[in-house]
């Protein structure tokens, strides 16, 4: 640009100027965008991550839940067996049609 001016080409000198700075600021621009994009894809994967982990915990809280049930229900139909007294057996079911 200097050099422009010193020749006395300062309407060139500016329209170089100009052009410089429209080429700057559209790589700076292409830059930012692609700042952008990747941070929105980081905060994604993020979130679907953080998603997936809830989902195993909710599954693992699911599974300990039906195994409390399956043992709760097992455990309750032994602790009646035992409530019987040793002399009394459990009725028989009839056969009559």
């Amino acid at each position: 640009m200097n050099l422009k001016v010193h020749e006395g080409k300062a309407s060139e000198a500016l329209m170089y100027f100009k052009k410089y700075y429209d080429v700057h600021d559209s790589l700076l621009n292409v830059t930012k965008t692609r700042q952008i994009v990747e941070l929105e894809s980081r905060h994604e994967l993020e979130k679907k991550e953080q998603a997936i982990k809830l989902l195993e915990q909710e599954k693992r809280i699911e599974r300990i839940w039906s195994n409390l049930l399956v043992r709760g229900l097992f455990y309750s139909g032994s602790i009646r067996r035992d409530l019987l007294p040793s002399g009394i057996s459990r009725p028989e079911k009839s056969s009559d049609p």
